[in-house]
């Protein structure tokens, strides 16, 4: 229809008719203008619009992009989320859900629900309870990856219905073992911090007396009259350095210990400890391979780091067999220089694996427990991370430095 053709009084509308054919109301359509080009105003015609289909098309386009939204949401959460059916099976998973229970995507559909959760849990059959009854749930699980191993995780789970009238369980999932580890990590920083608190506050009272027993002591041992006395004063005298000793490793504990930071080169500090215990390892016929790597320089109290450095030297040879050997290597990687030490032992027993790094916490009548202890408060005071892995081929104790960019000629790590 073109503007020609437009009758002079109007135009003729057949809405009405064909209202009475579709089953719509003249509110439902509206008449377009049509014009030849979008600069000419003169109408060459009309156009009816159903509003009806324009409504629907809208919504239509509007689900999509909201589905497309909700998809890109689902795909990219760094929590993992799974849906599952009534029966536990799973029905959709997202790829963090894959990558923290270390299925392949297009296998962790075939699982169900007892190969991702522990059902030995004490917690498991509360939550499945809880769930029944309310739909919901909200706590921690042991759950399962394919290799076996156990985790904790922080589970939210809720039952809702699709448009198939399904019932589904959406559960979203964080693993929480990180987080648990930083908190005892925390836990038992605290409380080395604690200790040597107290010890610094008491020691001072303590060191005078023993001082000046020391002294009299070696005045005794001096004297001819008494020189059938002098081993026992010399027992004495040890004794009285021996708890002095111990003292100043309490110290060490202090979190506000201080320490004179200057850039040092961390091998050269390795390469002074080894040196330190030379005669112990010729002794003991104990050898240390020592790997240094290309690293950069570091701000460290070097008496401290070498004190710490030979603890763990010592505490690795008292762990391994006659005639063994220990790897001592340091490495860059990403932004942290890590120092490491590996023995050849039979691992930390699993009933005191817990508490290592706790004063007092040794499996040697002659030690006082206290050698991982500072070694954990030194590397606390240089902002450094201590961590140990053992097994049955032996202990690697990990110390993680942080790279300070300024500070290495602009260092560069390609």
């Amino acid at each position: 229809m073109n503007a020609a053709n437009l009758p002079a009084g109007g135009f003729e509308n057949n809405s009405l008719k064909e209202q009475s054919e579709v089953n719509l109301s003249w509110a439902d359509k509206k008449m377009e203008l049509l014009f030849e080009t979008p600069e000419d105003f003169r109408p060459a015609g009309l156009k009816q619009v159903n509003l009806k289909n324009v409504k629907h098309k809208q919504k239509k386009r509007a689900l999509l992009k909201n589905g497309e939204q909700f998809r890109m949401i689902f795909e990219n959460s760094v929590d993992g989320i799974i849906l599952t059916l009534s029966n536990g099976s799973v029905l959709l998973a997202n790829q963090a859900a894959c990558r923290i229970f270390g299925f392949p995507p297009e296998n962790i559909f075939e699982i169900g629900k007892d190969s991702l959760f522990d059902s030995n849990d004490p917690n498991f059959l509360p939550a499945l309870k809880a769930l029944r009854k309310t739909g919901k749930f909200k706590g921690e699980l042991t759950l399962l990856r394919k290799d076996g191993t156990k985790f904790q995780g922080e589970l939210h789970s809720n039952r809702f219905k699709d448009t198939l009238e399904r019932s589904l369980n959406c559960i979203i999932i964080n693993d929480v073992t990180e987080r648990r580890l930083i908190e005892k990590e925390k836990t038992k920083i605290d409380r080395l911090c604690l200790i040597g608190e107290m010890a610094a506050g008491i020691a001072h009272e303590i060191r005078n007396p023993m001082t000046s027993i020391r002294g009299y002591l070696q005045i005794l041992k001096s004297k001819k009259e008494l020189a059938g006395y002098s081993d026992i004063f010399q027992i004495m005298i040890d004794d009285l350095d021996s708890a002095n000793s111990t003292i100043s490793e309490y110290l060490y504990l202090a979190k506000n210990m201080a320490v004179d930071l200057k850039p040092v080169d961390l091998n050269t500090v390795l390469e002074e400890s080894c040196l330190a215990i030379k005669d112990d390892l010729v002794k003991n016929n104990l050898r240390i391979n020592f790997e240094p790597g290309e690293v950069p320089n570091l701000l460290l109290d070097s008496q401290q780091i070498r004190q710490m450095v030979i603890k763990l030297i010592q505490n690795g040879f008292e762990a391994s067999p006659p005639g063994g050997y220990l790897t001592l290597k340091t490495f860059l990687e990403d932004d942290h220089v890590f120092l490491q030490v590996s023995d050849q032992g039979n691992g930390i027993a699993p009933e005191i694996k817990g508490k290592i790094g706790m004063p007092f916490c040794t499996t040697k009548d002659y030690k006082k427990g206290l050698g991982l202890a500072v070694c954990f408060s030194i590397a606390l005071r240089h902002n450094a991370h201590m961590e140990i892995k053992t097994g049955a081929t032996g202990t690697t104790v990990l110390v993680r430095f942080r790279l300070i960019p300024s500070l290495f000629n602009y260092y560069t790590v390609c």
